[in-house]
């Protein structure tokens, strides 16, 4: 998957990161930029519902949380979406 396939996609493309570095985080309006599919509002709503793996951090003492994803996550919740092949 080449940045250039696609112009949609991030700059950051998940088969590029090094294992050595952690991998960054990015936020759900990132995130419905990569996927680009959904809006930001629904990438939340099914973090919230347990669809999409994601890293809450929690805003102060407010009791809501800013919701983080990883690339490679996202990347491994649409492929699991797709369907094989059927043989012919």
């Amino acid at each position: 998957m080449n940045n250039n396939e696609n112009p949609r996609r991030l700059s950051i493309v998940a088969s590029n990161i090094n294992p050595q570095q952690p991998e960054p985080l990015i936020d759900a309006k990132q995130a419905s930029k990569y996927l680009s599919c959904y809006k930001p509002i629904t990438i939340l709503r099914m973090a919230h519902d347990g669809l999409l793996p994601n890293y809450p951090f929690p805003i102060r003492k407010t009791g809501k949380f800013r919701r983080m994803f990883k690339l490679s996550e996202l990347e491994a919740y649409v492929l699991s979406l797709s369907r094989p092949a059927r043989a012919a």
